[in-house]
């Protein structure tokens, strides 16, 4: 369905958002674990364009960016919490922290810490569902976290250079699928118009983005496949990873993303889901994924994650394979019978 209200001025609504950032000073960006391209692309687009307003940014992530994204940090001014000096010492001297692509403002124990120690005030810009309360700019109607830093740099007169606007592309390409999910939403195709013509390169993102599996990727892909459940007239697609799968291979969390996606994409599965069980420190991370009509996000939220009503995850500690994919077949089957 269409947003009644368009992004753009949903994203101007959010004034005491522009009066915060124009305040400040020293800003860190940041996003959720596991940096994805929208999170990733967003917070260096945000960050190369507020510096040419003279603010003082700095890019700090929990952990380092997966391999297949580090190409869009092509100044190396990515700084990983858990890995570089600096980055502790650069959040400490914020006076503001922006949180792109995650309403969890509780982060990683690290930037939790610091942020207590010296009341830095945090920011959210997102389009999931929050958990909780939050502060900052959240607009669910957006397709992706890029469109949202696209009209609030538009809003900051900020400059949206060659370079800024690939990142952004990027971004909105990414958290779309190559624009197969933009919510029936014309704002999403203009914005991306508007990028276009602002000098992004769509071949060159389609390749570095979308073109990218390794071997491995491939491998991976033929395994976990190979294992996958159809339950409930295979309207639900269940692949539960197991050790086999991966071992011997070097592969990312977005290999993990091409498999729910492949899943789904079978043409009578209605909602998808893969669930990864790491031994080491016994949690199972959760994905999953529906067609129009039904919403898994509740699934999510029940184990402690979220997301959007048909994208969505969760990590679950302390309960086993067996008894979480008995509850898990449980859940799924109540939504697609109601």
């Amino acid at each position: 369905m269409k947003p009644t209200t368009s992004i753009e001025s949903q994203v101007r609504a959010n004034s005491q958002v522009f009066h915060q950032i124009r305040s400040a000073s020293r800003i860190v960006v940041t996003t959720h674990r596991v940096p994805d391209a929208d999170g990733l692309a967003s917070c260096l687009a945000f960050a190369a364009s507020v510096r040419q307003l003279g603010k003082n940014v700095a890019v700090i992530t929990p952990d380092a960016p997966p391999r297949r994204f580090r190409y869009l940090d092509k100044h190396e001014e990515i700084l990983a919490l858990d890995s570089d000096e600096n980055a502790a010492q650069l959040m400490r001297s914020a006076d503001l922290v922006l949180m792109f692509d995650s309403s969890d403002t509780q982060f990683g124990s690290g930037i939790r810490r610091i942020l207590g120690e010296r009341k830095i005030p945090v920011l959210v810009v997102d389009h999931h569902r929050p958990r909780g309360r939050v502060q900052g700019l959240l607009v669910e109607d957006s397709s992706s976290t890029g469109e949202l830093c696209y009209w609030m740099l538009k809003e900051l007169g900020s400059p949206i250079t060659q370079p800024i606007a690939e990142l952004l592309y990027t971004a909105i390409s990414y958290d779309t699928l190559s624009f197969r999910y933009v919510r029936n939403n014309p704002d999403t195709l203009r914005c991306a118009a508007a990028l276009l013509e602002s000098g992004a390169d769509a071949d060159r993102v389609q390749q570095r983005v979308f073109q990218c599996l390794t071997p491995d990727s491939l491998r991976f892909l033929s395994r976990a496949l190979a294992s996958a459940e159809y339950l409930f007239g295979a309207r639900f697609g269940l692949v539960a990873i197991s050790r086999e799968a991966t071992n011997g291979l070097n592969i990312d969390r977005d290999d993990y993303r091409d498999l729910i996606q492949s899943l789904i994409s079978v043409e009578s599965v209605q909602i998808a889901a893969i669930a990864n069980f790491n031994e080491e420190n016994r949690e199972i991370k959760l994905s999953l994924r529906s067609k129009s009509g039904y919403d898994v996000e509740p699934i999510a939220r029940k184990h402690g994650g979220g997301g959007h009503a048909q994208a969505c995850g969760a990590t679950i500690y302390r309960m086993s394979m067996e008894r979480f994919l008995e509850t898990l077949r449980t859940d799924v089957g109540k939504i697609l019978n109601t």
